[in-house]
């Protein structure tokens, strides 16, 4: 008899991502820059993380703007 392999489901894989992605952000709300790290070290250079941190949040105009009622 053929033994089936689970299936993949994607709901589960978005809702654990989503709840990571909230606990870390919460951690980093409490306890700042260093709960991401020092230092990066994926290319030839290092890269300071709460840095490029602070550039992506300064960088609004790629974030989605927020609808406001009037």
């Amino acid at each position: 008899m053929e033994k089936k392999s689970p299936k993949f489901s994607w709901l589960l894989c978005s809702q654990f991502v989503q709840k990571l992605t909230l606990a870390r952000l919460l951690e980093y709300q409490e306890k700042g820059n260093h709960i991401l790290g020092a230092v990066y070290n994926d290319k030839r250079e290092q890269v300071n993380v709460a840095d490029q941190f602070k550039y992506m949040l300064s960088y609004t105009q790629v974030l989605p703007r927020a609808h406001v009622a009037e």
